[in-house]
């Protein structure tokens, strides 16, 4: 939703020298108060974003089909990088593959609220990483939906620890992710490219592939 609108009163390179704030209402007036999509969050959307990937033939099922011993989520830290850019994905994919080698995995690039830029990688329960936060995946489309969160955290509602009460972004922080968003997506169009997607998959196999492995001719 809305760049072009945007584009319509303000150009790419004008973008960039903008003051966040002033872009982000700038964006909300051209879209109707609308935030763009990746920025939407609550229960029902997650699940629904979830279940997309949920489906048999679809990326985490396909991760649990040659995980016979389980997954586990292994959070790791980046220390730097641009939320949404080629630069940030790729020191990413880089870290992590040369964290599991050759076991399947799934990547999402987050930027936290508190803990900077991380990755939540989902991969096998024998995969071992001194020094990291590990936590076992119990039900895998549960962590797919609380996965399905937007990947820049100042837009996305938290729960209380202590309550486990859940609060929805303050407007200021998500006119923040706004603002970073689209400063994302004015440089990506300056640079003729795509905005990079904050998800990728290390050695997951294709659901044909898994069924030759499974003896499946159909």
């Amino acid at each position: 939703m809305g760049m072009n609108f945007l584009y319509n009163m303000v150009s790419p390179v004008e973008c960039l020298n903008l003051p966040g704030d002033e872009l982000a209402k700038k964006y909300l007036q051209a879209n109707a108060g609308a935030y763009p999509d990746a920025l939407w969050d609550g229960k029902a959307l997650r699940r629904k974003r979830a279940a997309i990937k949920m489906k048999d033939a679809a990326t985490f099922r396909r991760l649990q089909a040659v995980s016979p011993e389980g997954l586990q989520n292994v959070t790791v830290p980046m220390g730097y990088g641009k939320l949404y850019t080629r630069d940030v994905r790729e020191h990413a994919k880089e870290r992590v593959l040369n964290l599991v080698g050759d076991i399947p995995s799934y990547g999402k690039i987050e930027l936290g609220r508190m803990s900077g830029i991380h990755v939540h990688l989902i991969t096998s329960k024998k995969l071992t990483i001194d020094g990291l936060y590990h936590k076992p995946i119990y039900a895998l489309d549960g962590f797919a939906a609380y996965l399905a969160k937007p990947a820049d955290s100042r837009a996305s509602y938290w729960q209380d620890p202590v309550s486990n009460y859940w609060h929805p972004p303050q407007k200021e922080e998500k006119d923040i992710a706004l603002a970073t968003w689209i400063y994302a997506r004015a440089e990506a169009t300056l640079a003729a490219i795509r905005l990079s997607s904050m998800t990728f998959c290390s050695k997951i196999p294709r659901q044909r592939t898994l069924e030759g492995m499974n003896g499946h001719t159909g």
